[in-house]
């Protein structure tokens, strides 16, 4: 994973929640200071509303409120897939301390109790920011690592790995649904000659071309990958149409 840019306030947005608006030009005046991007809600069915609008990187959200309190809010939010990882901290008056295993429950990450220190509130707040960048590009770099893991260096299509595992797991489909499955292998004519007399570097370009004009004729829902040098291969699925109440389904691996 590459190195992490210094921590900039201005490259987040906090979503301030609270219906004391008091409350809520003291957060946001401290925040704006610091050069935080805010916004606010003043109501817990606002502050869904406002997510889904912001897309905020962390949630200052006050515990008790009317008609929906902020643990009901946060569990709204980490139900929903969109909005699961955005870290929650609660902002609870000391009296309300009672609560707070309750709202560790519904997926906060932490908590300040008020009035609270202002420094005390802004190092909980980078730590926690913090803590969700990391986190996001460790998923990135493991989504990258599988990437590459599957991928064939010089076309950028499925390696022989990847094909032969998706390959197998459409054979097994086919025997227990029963569906038609093909295999279509294709081979690069002379493909030899052409590193003989040009080079490897013009043979690469060559295959690279071949690739993209194999990939204008396939849809989204192909399969192509390569299996030796000068060969590829090419899955295809596609839905043929309806017969006698059942689904018929082509798969077509083209090995070129």
């Amino acid at each position: 994973m590459k190195n992490l840019e210094p921590f900039k306030p201005e490259n987040f947005l906090i979503l301030v929640v609270d219906d004391i608006r008091k409350n809520l030009q003291l957060l946001i005046e401290i925040l704006d200071t610091l050069g935080y991007g805010t916004t606010f809600a003043i109501s817990g069915q606002q502050a869904l509303e406002r997510v889904e609008v912001t897309e905020p990187d962390l949630i200052l959200l006050d515990l008790m409120m009317p008609e929906m309190n902020g643990i009901e809010v946060c569990k709204k939010l980490k139900h929903n897939p969109k909005t699961e990882e955005i870290p929650v901290i609660f902002l609870t008056a000391a009296t309300e301390t009672n609560y707070l295993i309750n709202a560790f429950e519904a997926g906060a990450v932490d908590y300040v109790t008020k009035p609270f220190k202002t420094p005390e509130l802004l190092a909980r707040i980078k730590t926690h920011l913090d803590l969700k960048r990391t986190k996001d590009e460790l998923a990135k770099a493991y989504e990258e690592m599988k990437r590459i893991a599957a991928t064939d260096e010089l076309t950028g299509i499925l390696n022989r790995r990847s094909l032969f595992k998706l390959g197998k797991q459409e054979f097994e489909r086919s025997q227990r649904y029963n569906p038609p499955f093909s295999l279509l292998m294709i081979d690069v004519d002379k493909f030899k000659s052409i590193n003989d007399t040009y080079g490897h570097d013009i043979g690469d370009e060559a295959l690279k071309m071949m690739v993209k004009i194999t990939l204008n004729c396939l849809r989204r829902v192909d399969l192509i990958g390569r299996l030796e040098t000068e060969e590829e291969a090419l899955a295809k699925q596609g839905h043929l149409g309806r017969l006698g109440g059942k689904n018929l389904w082509l798969f077509c691996p083209i090995l070129i």
